[in-house]
């Protein structure tokens, strides 16, 4: 499966969002949810619990694993340098960021956008064997870049272009292959839990998808960081990487948003999501990818009470979501990360 190709099964479109409808607690299950039901997961549509996986480590978590000896000089070392600012922000190509950039504007012509897009063949090709695939395709196929545009829409195509930059720069952290997959992962599985939560709190679905891929972008030169301090080795611990990540992903991931031109709704989250009550500025997208970050541990934990206990989150107040609700979003949720894991093994295996 091509890189965008991919991302689509994952950003979704009109038909995938229609698709999704049909999932137990999405939107149209929540509105008509039984109100006197309880708010955990009593009901003959409450999915099944997934088994535990892989994690990422959380910040929530990292001072349950100390750091080996050897490694306490390598954090001291990173720390100096993020501190100093002596890091790779890695840049998004010119063609790239031209297409961001154009695909904003709601008015931006199909026949612009495909002349910037045909000036980068491997987003090309990709683009054309999206807009054929099964989930876009339509009675004829898409035989220009113009038509598939049109295809997938501006607003995708901006998506689209963000994700293949992000791939493209993790997969170069030599010697933490681990680390990219389970990055991927997680963003992945939080974009899509961002989506269903956003849906349930009348929020922008899209956006909502966004917060969840995109908050954490602070990881991306944060693991080529960690590879370059360390010589590229194989066998760095999940400790020293929950150090790294815990404490300097934030202010990384707001310095990468202003480098790539992010809205400033995401730039702010990207830089504030974890002590999401300080973030005033879009209070609501940080608390919304302060819910998904918890919501992704327990599922990859597989701990079905810490889950559902999960209801309880002040999260849930900031962004308006009545109690008698978070059960059906719950599962809604469970869905969205059974789906999130089936597809991810498309991405798990060699890095383009």
């Amino acid at each position: 499966m091509g890189a965008l190709s991919w991302f689509m099964r994952w950003f979704g479109g009109r038909r995938a969002a229609r698709v999704d409808i049909a999932l137990p607690g999405t939107r149209a299950a929540i509105r008509t949810a039984d109100p006197r039901a309880p708010a955990a997961r009593v009901g003959a549509d409450a999915p099944s619990f997934p088994a535990a996986i892989t994690h990422l480590p959380h910040p929530d978590r990292v001072g349950v694993e100390s750091i080996p000896e050897r490694e306490a000089a390598w954090l001291d070392a990173i720390e100096r340098r993020v501190l100093a600012g002596d890091f790779d922000l890695p840049q998004l190509p010119s063609t790239t960021l031209a297409v961001v950039e154009l695909a904003a504007d709601p008015d931006a012509a199909a026949a612009r956008l495909a002349a910037l897009v045909e000036r980068d063949p491997v987003l090309s090709s990709e683009l054309l064997k999206t807009a054929n695939s099964v989930l876009f395709s339509g009675t004829a196929p898409a035989q220009t870049l113009q038509q598939a545009v049109v295809r997938l829409g501006a607003r995708q195509l901006r998506g689209l272009a963000f994700a293949l930059q992000m791939k493209r720069v993790v997969s170069r952290a030599k010697g933490l292959t681990a680390y990219a997959d389970s990055f991927w992962r997680q963003a992945t599985s939080m974009a899509k839990l961002g989506r269903t939560v956003a849906a349930a709190a009348r929020m922008d679905e899209d956006q909502g998808f966004l917060v969840g891929l995109l908050h954490d972008i602070g990881k991306v030169p944060l693991l080529d960081l960690i590879g370059r301090e360390v010589n590229q080795r194989s066998d760095i611990s999940r400790a020293l990487v929950g150090r790294v990540f815990s404490k300097f992903h934030e202010t990384v991931g707001a310095k990468l948003a202003e480098r790539w031109s992010l809205p400033a709704d995401l730039t702010a989250v990207a830089g504030r999501h974890h002590d999401f009550a300080d973030n005033t500025t879009s209070p609501r997208f940080a608390a919304l990818a302060s819910l998904v970050h918890g919501l992704d541990l327990q599922l990859a934990l597989g701990s079905e009470p810490s889950f559902y206990d999960l209801r309880q989150r002040a999260e849930f107040d900031v962004l308006g979501i009545a109690s008698e609700l978070r059960g059906p979003v719950l599962r809604a949720c469970v869905s969205a990360f059974a789906s999130a894991q089936a597809e991810a093994k498309a991405f798990a295996a060699p890095h383009a």
